[in-house]
């Protein structure tokens, strides 16, 4: 890109009334040599962040806000955004002021190196709770797995793709958006730049290490049958141990003449561990089938409520 594109913000905006608006301004400081605009979408916020989102589209048609009905994630958030999106850069940061919006300009200058897309990845180590770090450390070895991710790049929430990828991605209308499956899926031309991370000046992340494991989780059935070829490989190595257990039994009985010790916590045993094998099998085939229930019956990523200054 050689001369200044024009540069769509995506923000998805979840109970943040005491940093959306500092974000927004912030944000137009850093850009006003850009044509640009926003997209605030509100998931179903419970604070004021609808009237205070709603107040800056009113006050700058520049602002597009985007309102659903109830919770949806960050995920699908981000998917209304992108698809409302119409820069030729598009820019996704969190609403919580951890990425200080004065650092989108590293973005840009990458940007204009012809990449794809960029993700920021923060200076030093963040300080993070350990659920959230292993959570973490699953979901990015499952993109370097699943995706071919290059390994050392970091994706990261705060991260610019090109309006032709962003375009690419949004073609998915099934449940469950997975934004970095989709990016590494379609496209390895990218980079890491060094940003900013602050303390969150307000509240705390809403990502658990149960919501980090569902998003893995997520990432697998979404685009895997690994869960189901290693259901297959648990299952088998159990018939094959049992096989063994038995034989060894039998030899004992038959060939040795030896009297074979029996017990009810060998048989608990056994029965628990080859219920517990038939069970994790038969879930893992019920998330397939959940999400195939889900795709038929066409679940709607997010229902919108109410729009303004949209297309």
């Amino acid at each position: 890109m050689t001369k200044a594109p024009h540069v769509s913000v995506v923000v998805p905006v979840y109970n943040s009334e005491k940093t959306i608006a500092e974000l927004v301004e912030r944000i137009n400081a850093q850009l006003h040599d850009y044509k640009h605009n926003f997209v605030l979408v509100n998931d179903g916020s419970r604070d004021r962040s609808y009237q205070i989102c709603r107040g800056l589209a009113d006050a700058d048609p520049r602002v597009k806000f985007i309102s659903f009905f109830r919770n949806y994630g960050q995920l699908s958030a981000i998917f209304a955004g992108l698809r409302e999106a119409d820069g030729e850069v598009i820019i996704v940061m969190d609403d919580d002021l951890q990425n200080p919006p004065e650092e989108v300009h590293k973005l840009l200058a990458a940007m204009r190196q012809s990449y794809d897309f960029v993700f920021g990845a923060p200076i030093g180590k963040m300080k993070q709770p350990l659920g959230k770090r292993v959570g973490s450390y699953l979901n990015r070895k499952m993109s370097e797995y699943l995706f071919e991710k290059p390994k050392g790049l970091y994706a990261s929430s705060y991260f610019a793709i090109t309006r032709q990828l962003a375009r690419e991605i949004v073609k998915y209308e099934g449940p469950y958006p997975y934004i970095s499956g989709f990016i590494f899926g379609t496209t390895s031309n990218g980079c890491n730049v060094p940003v900013e991370h602050h303390p969150r000046p307000h509240g705390g992340s809403g990502y658990t290490l149960g919501k980090l494991i569902g998003l893995w989780l997520r990432g697998f059935t979404n685009f895997s049958v690994v869960p189901l070829r290693i259901s297959v490989f648990v299952g088998l190595s159990s018939t094959v141990t049992g096989i063994i257990v038995l034989i060894y039994i039998l030899m004992r009985k038959f060939l040795v003449w030896d009297e074979v010790t029996t017990g009810w916590t060998s048989i608990i045993g056994t029965v628990l561990l080859c219920s517990g094998v038939q069970l994790f099998c038969l879930g893992m085939v019920g998330e397939y089938v959940g999400r195939i229930f889900l795709l038929l019956n066409r679940k709607p990523q997010y229902t919108i409520k109410e729009t303004l200054n949209c297309d």
